[in-house]
């Protein structure tokens, strides 16, 4: 894999407002072609054992032709309570050819130096 595609599962109303605004989404990307949007190329549902799971494949924001090495990725939720602070045993795992191997979450954005 070149990780140029994700797949993330996503709620009923994230899939219920992507629904909504996909139409808007569209022309966004038609008009803006150098947008920093991801790019959704599909919205799937299946269902296992009775359970419906909606995900999207989208390209990763990471990928690109010409690859340079991420050195810091953050998971922003908006949020401070829960997000735990990175470690140093966080920082000490080996870092891919083009990844970081640590995704940072938003209390460690916060106290960046």
């Amino acid at each position: 894999s070149n990780g140029r595609f994700m797949i993330k599962t996503i709620s009923k109303v994230e899939c219920d407002f992507l629904r909504q605004n996909l139409k808007k989404y569209y022309f966004h990307l038609m008009e803006h072609k150098d947008t920093m949007l991801a790019k959704v190329y599909g919205l799937h549902r299946i269902k296992i054992h009775g359970v419906s799971l909606k995900f999207v494949v989208m390209e990763s924001i990471f990928y690109s032709g010409n690859p340079k090495y991420i050195h810091q990725i953050f998971d922003l939720k908006g949020s401070r309570g829960q997000t735990r602070m990175a470690t140093a045993k966080d920082f000490e795992r080996a870092p891919t050819e083009n990844f970081t191997s640590t995704v940072l979450k938003d209390n460690d954005f916060i106290e960046r130096e």
